[in-house]
């Protein structure tokens, strides 16, 4: 199942330029009074930017530029970049323009996880295994269980504009191992007939498409019988199947 799942997960500044007087100190501006002033003027509009930082003063000449950076709620950072555009006397006009990093691992799988659970999906154990890097095109693959089984979820960039960073994510079902197999036919033929399965032996793993098999030998006491299994249905990343004794 493919979910069209677009978020934003960094909060960015609009793409207009922001404009602010500041006193320089002789041909620049100190980096406290920069990130003092970014943040004030990101937070008109209503974008939290905690933490701010900036790693040198600005140069008081038009051109010049420095890229700072702030963290969002869901701890992900995001640059600002912040250029002179005039200096007028002692005034320095600048923009402060939002600008996506990577996304964290942590970021990515909480945001993913929530949008699952939208639709009815649940995958709190969901893991990435990198940064998504914020470049139209990119993509990862998560992962989580649902119902014993795994599940990829393969997170895509479509967009990145300014901080925000939309994807689709498509839950891609993974091979059933013979262990959960085995696991499976065990516990539930057990159940279906009440007798104690001494053992079950199962070929190999099952494939997630529709129609692929396998074969298992279910051991009772006094009696062993061989399955046919069958994959009836791939949904939202899980692998639907059924057995049938072998005749």
């Amino acid at each position: 199942m493919t979910s069209r799942l677009v978020r934003i997960l960094a909060a960015t500044g609009t793409a207009a330029a922001v404009v602010l007087g500041l006193s320089a100190c002789g041909v620049s501006v100190a980096k406290e009074d920069l990130a003092q002033s970014v943040t004030a003027k990101l937070a008109e509009q209503k974008v939290e930017a905690a933490g701010m930082t900036c790693p040198e003063n600005l140069k008081g000449e038009t051109g010049a530029s420095v890229t700072c950076q702030y963290t969002t709620a869901a701890g992900q950072p995001v640059d600002v970049v912040v250029s002179v555009t005039s200096v007028d006397g002692s005034t320095v006009n600048y923009t402060a323009q939002p600008k996506a990093r990577p996304l964290l691992p942590a970021v990515v799988a909480k945001s993913v996880t929530a949008d699952l659970a939208k639709q009815n999906v649940d995958a709190k154990d969901l893991q990435c295994p990198s940064e998504l890097p914020a470049q139209q095109g990119a993509s990862i693959e998560c992962a989580f269980t649902a119902d014993g089984q795994p599940v990829g979820a393969k997170v895509t960039v479509t967009a990145v504009e300014d901080a925000n960073v939309s994807y689709d994510v498509e839950l891609v079902a993974k091979p059933v191992s013979k262990d959960l197999l085995q696991q499976t036919l065990t516990e539930q033929i057990g159940r279906q007939a009440g007798v104690t399965i001494s053992s079950t032996a199962c070929a190999g793993d099952l494939q997630p498409q529709v129609g692929a098999q396998t074969s298992c030998t279910v051991t009772a006491p006094g009696e062993q019988v061989e399955f046919d299994v069958a994959v009836t249905a791939v949904n939202s990343g899980l692998v639907n199947f059924a057995w049938t004794p072998k005749i």
